[in-house]
């Protein structure tokens, strides 16, 4: 057991935090003790420098820009454009300090797996965060997350089951970004809660699959407008080259519909109320499906699905349950949308037919509005034969 610093932490279980062997002598002198990842010689690792520009930045910005705007209350109201697209929501772009940088998304790369892990810590009584002035709370409050999403217990619950080693905690609580050049507010705030977003994968197993279910929770939470980019862009969470990927895939499908605009009116459409009772408790379609990527099949169907009649479906609920889940001959095309399924570990016996539901509601294309449609356009366009 070790005493939870990096060092002695990194000697003890190299061969398994390394993906390939380490001596002693490149572990103590080519080893990044806040990321874990291997610098050449005493060059500064070059990920976190970039991260901690990125934060100083954001803690000390030009102009009349508002220091913290995450952490007002008055913003706190609706806060996911804080959170998820925190440059684009103060209208700020520093591109010119920065170039190459992407800022369309959050304060850094790490930003959302550090609010992840802080309200893990809290979890556990290892972090407390007290608010600098009572218009102000910390945006990684872990009562305020909970007030916002209903299903964050059992995600953290999974996260801290999936530790791998039992120093995970009191390491995590020494590898935080030191900042520098901030004020004393910034330190308050963002002082031992940010860390580098490779690390996490090293120290918990089944990582990515455990965040795809967090992020999951903004897709799936009600209360965001629609009409909100913060939500419509959820695929920026990931990376610049992802979220560069989903922007040409939304032209794309934009090209499509204003192509396809002339489809026959539908006369056999559930009603309103239906519809309502139907979708209840269940997120608008897409919502997951603008945050996976959408295969190449996905776009050039997805104007003409929505015509597609509740009496006129090949595929029902039941065929998609058997083939994925009680027989589990078939799997989704798509690698990420399969390993999102993956990560829920449906059973028959114990099938939670409301998540479900939510489940295959999210990854289908926003245009397929009718829960019969939506198991037809997976049965014929989303999933194949193992």
């Amino acid at each position: 057991m070790t005493d939870g610093s990096p060092l002695p932490f990194l000697l003890t279980n190299a061969p398994h935090i390394f993906t390939c062997q380490r001596n002693e002598h490149d572990i103590i002198n080519k080893t990044c003790f806040t990321c874990f990842g291997i610098t050449e010689n005493d060059t500064p690792c070059e990920t976190c420098s970039i991260d901690k520009t990125l934060i100083k930045t954001w803690c000390n910005p030009r102009g009349r820009c508002y220091q913290h705007p995450e952490t007002l209350l008055t913003n706190q109201q609706a806060p996911y454009a804080y959170i998820i697209h925190s440059w684009n929501a103060t209208k700020r772009n520093p591109s010119k300090l920065h170039s190459g940088i992407d800022f369309t998304g959050s304060v850094y790369d790490g930003y959302l797996d550090s609010l992840l892990v802080s309200l893990l810590l809290q979890m556990h009584n290892m972090r407390v965060f007290q608010p600098f002035k009572d218009e102000e709370r910390h945006p990684f409050d872990l009562a305020f997350w909970k007030q916002c999403f209903s299903g964050i217990d059992s995600v953290l619950q999974e996260l801290s089951s999936s530790m791998r080693f039992p120093d995970t905690l009191s390491v995590l609580t020494k590898t935080t970004y030191t900042l520098y050049g901030v004020n004393d507010k910034s330190i308050h705030y963002y002082g031992n809660t940010l860390w580098n977003s490779h690390l996490f994968q090293k120290l918990f197993s089944n990582y990515d699959s455990i965040k795809n279910k967090f992020l999951a929770l903004f897709a799936m939470d009600r209360s965001i407008p629609r009409s909100d980019s913060a939500y419509d862009r959820i695929g920026s969470l990931l990376s610049p080259q992802q979220a560069q990927q989903q922007a040409q895939q939304q032209a794309q499908q934009q090209a499509i519909a204003l192509q396809s605009n002339t489809s026959p009116p539908q006369t056999n459409a559930i009603s309103p109320v239906d519809l309502m009772k139907t979708f209840e408790g269940i997120p608008s379609p897409g919502s997951l499906f603008n945050y996976i990527a959408a295969t190449p099949e996905h776009t050039a169907r997805k104007h003409h699905v929505k015509n597609i009649y509740s009496n006129m479906n090949i595929h029902t609920s039941n065929d998609i349950i058997c083939m994925l889940v009680e027989q589990k001959t078939h799997c989704f095309k798509s690698h990420k949308i399969q390993k999102l399924f993956d990560s829920y570990n449906f059973q028959s016996e114990t099938l939670n037919l409301r998540m479900f539901n939510m489940l295959m509601a999210a990854v289908t294309p926003e245009d397929v509005t009718d829960m019969n449609a939506i198991y037809d356009h997976i049965g014929n366009y989303m999933i194949v034969q193992k």
